[in-house]
């Protein structure tokens, strides 16, 4: 009898708690924004005349179909006091995320299903002193939907500046160099660090046109990435480095990032300052450095600057019978068959020379294995789940400098749509173009959110596939 009574009260206590005690809203930072612009979205909960015990695991968020989503963490709900519709309410966040729309239009956001443990006062009439000290209370689940909200998202405004990769916010950009009088075979570093807030996860990597006589190397990129309620916020630090194999001097042009501002709502460039380079000849060096690309060491370079190798020493004479000599001796033969080696060494040297100062072609030719010691790399970060964000970078990298070796084409310039139109100029099959576009798609997706992209393996997977298609198709 005792459990009837109490799911008695309990029903009854639940039908007492009406919409106006407790209800959750949803709330947006903004309704109108560009596309790539941070949308804060909160759920916020407000209670009065009963006590909020806690959520439950009952929770149905909604997919926010055309947007990327950060979520943000909270260390503990705080709880306020808020007026609102004349009564005074207790309130609390209870999930924070940063929305970016990926698309022009309106796009919906669907509502919310929350389900939460009241402590409400029973109302059923109390048969005894005890019932009225010990039961006079009852724990009651109930479900909210938190209202669904519309954003308009309007296009990014044309007269898109050239070099423009979607980066959209309010940025600022420093440089430094660390020398620039240096001598041959000496390096030389250019940092840049973007500063800022915005979709700072999906900026690219701009590019430095070094001018011939420079080894380069792929910039090392770190990033100081914190998720705030105005969107993503931190630094993201590139380091150029190139060694200088010709003498001469150089000037290294601007640097260049354009994006697009939300507080001034227009296109903006920023730039570094142009850099002149004094490269002295070294004081070992009777010849210039041969320029390459194949990263030889400074010893190899010069061996391939040299016509003339040292054969032997001695008081050996080439005995004379008649005008052309003794051709029959067996030491003139060994004495050509040297003079022809030689000959064809330093013909294959400054073949080699010719071919490694193509950077172009050089790019192609290394691009599989570039791109296989990326995704060996990548593979090694499965090990570890922990490893999630750097490994969906690394298999981005692998597809994108792939890409960008075999198209000739900068990384920094790559994007869908120009990927897309190169591939088709090589006769590329439509099929094999629409799954790289849909590679490119996932992997920047999951280095944006791991938490809800693709598995590992499974991107690993399509990535090493989509590669060795590529390679037989011979791109």
């Amino acid at each position: 009898q005792g459990q009837p009574q109490q799911a008695q009260r309990s029903q009854s206590s639940s039908s007492n708690v009406g919409s106006e005690n407790i209800f959750i809203k949803t709330l947006v930072s903004k309704t109108r924004v560009h596309e790539q612009e941070a949308i804060l979205l909160s759920y916020k909960v407000y209670w009065a005349g009963v006590e909020l015990a806690q959520f439950t695991n009952n929770t149905k968020l909604p997919e926010y179909k055309g947007f990327l989503k950060q979520d943000l963490e909270q260390d503990e709900i705080q709880t306020q006091l808020e007026h609102y519709n004349g009564r005074n309410y207790q309130t609390a966040i209870i999930y924070q995320t940063l929305l970016y729309p990926q698309k022009a239009g309106e796009v919906k956001i669907d509502p919310a299903q929350f389900e939460a443990i009241l402590r409400v006062q029973n109302r059923a009439q109390v048969r005894s002193i005890f019932d009225d000290f010990f039961g006079s209370y009852s724990n009651v689940a109930k479900q909210f939907t938190a209202p669904g909200v519309t954003i308009h998202v309007e296009s990014l405004p044309s007269g898109k500046p050239t070099g423009f990769s979607g980066g959209v916010g309010h940025f600022e950009l420093s440089s430094k160099i660390t020398e620039t009088d240096i001598s041959t075979n000496s390096p030389v570093t250019i940092s840049i660090q973007v500063k800022g807030t915005g979709n700072m996860k999906l900026l690219k990597t701009p590019a430095i046109d070094w001018p011939e006589g420079f080894e380069v190397y792929d910039p090392k990129v770190s990033n100081n990435f914190k998720n705030t309620t105005a969107g993503v916020s931190g630094t993201k630090n590139i380091e150029y480095l190139a060694i200088a194999r010709a003498a001469g001097e150089y000037t290294i042009p601007a640097i260049t990032f354009s994006y697009f501002d939300t507080e001034e709502n227009k296109y903006k460039t920023l730039a570094s300052p142009e850099y002149t380079i004094h490269v002295a000849r070294g004081a070992n060096e009777s010849e210039p450095a041969a320029v390459v690309n194949n990263y030889v060491s400074k010893e190899e370079i010069k061996q391939l600057g040299s016509d003339i190798r040292y054969i032997t020493t001695g008081n050996y004479t080439v005995p004379q019978k008649g005008l052309l000599g003794d051709f029959g001796n067996p030491w003139w033969a060994i004495f050509l068959i040297i003079m022809l080696l030689d000959l064809l060494f330093v013909f294959f040297c400054r073949k080699q020379i010719r071919e490694n100062a193509d950077i172009d072609r050089v790019r192609y030719k290394k691009a599989n294995k570039v791109a296989q010691k990326r995704l060996k790399t990548a593979k090694k970060l499965m090990a570890n789940e922990t490893n999630k964000a750097t490994f969906y970078e690394e298999i981005e990298r692998a597809a994108l400098s792939y890409l960008s070796d075999r198209l000739s084409i900068p990384t920094s310039s790559l994007n869908k749509e120009n990927i897309a139109d190169l591939l088709r100029q090589k006769q590329v099959d439509d099929e094999l173009i629409a799954k790289v576009t849909e590679l490119l798609s996932e992997a920047e997706f999951a280095r944006y959110a791991p938490a809800i992209a693709p598995s590992m393996q499974a991107l690993y997977d399509k990535t090493a596939t989509l590669i060795d298609k590529l390679e037989d198709t011979k791109i």
